[in-house]
């Protein structure tokens, strides 16, 4: 019985865990509010940027 309360402890603390990150989460907001995929479909390869990579070097 001792292997079963083991498992559960460890189920909760991971739970537990769990609720506190996903609370951290929230209060800290979105990390990049205005970020946008770097291609949707039907636009060209590229994106905006014209196609430099992942947005940097202008």
């Amino acid at each position: 019985m001792s292997s079963v309360r083991s498992l559960v402890g460890f189920v909760l603390l991971l739970g537990a865990l769990f609720g506190v990150a996903y609370a951290a989460g929230a209060l800290a907001g979105p990390v990049a509010p205005g970020l946008q995929p770097s291609s949707t479909p039907g636009e060209p390869e590229g994106g905006p940027g014209g196609g430099h990579g992942h947005g940097g070097g202008h």
